[in-house]
C-alpha cells in the first residue's frame, strides 16, 4: 500500500517532515539513513522488492534530523496519527 504520505505502517508527516511508524510495537519516529533501513529490516522484516520500493518513497520525502524538529506550540491541533498521553 503505497499513498502520498503513507507506505505500509509508516506514515509521512509533511508539517513537521518526519517519518512515523504505528506499527502497534514501535509507535516512534524514524531518524533518516542507515538506521531507518535497519529497522524496515529488523523491526518489519520488509525486504528485496518491498524494501527497495519503500526505499524509493522515503528517498522522495523531505525528512530532517531529530535536532531540527520543530515541536508543536501549547494549544496546537493533536496530529491525529500521535497518541495523546
Amino acid at each position: 500500500m503505497t499513498q502520498a504520505n503513507c507506505f505500509l505502517h509508516f506514515h509521512y508527516l509533511p508539517d513537521f517532515h518526519i517519518l512515523f511508524c504505528d506499527a502497534d510495537h514501535c509507535k516512534y519516529c524514524l531518524i533518516p539513513g542507515a538506521s531507518l533501513e535497519r529497522h524496515v529490516l529488523r523491526e518489519h522484516d520488509i525486504r528485496g522488492k518491498q524494501k527497495k520500493a519503500f526505499m524509493t518513497w522515503v528517498k522522495t520525502l523531505d525528512l530532517i534530523e531529530p535536532g531540527e524538529l520543530r515541536i508543536p506550540t501549547h494549544g496546537s491541533l493533536p496530529v491525529p496519527q500521535l497518541l495523546i498521553h
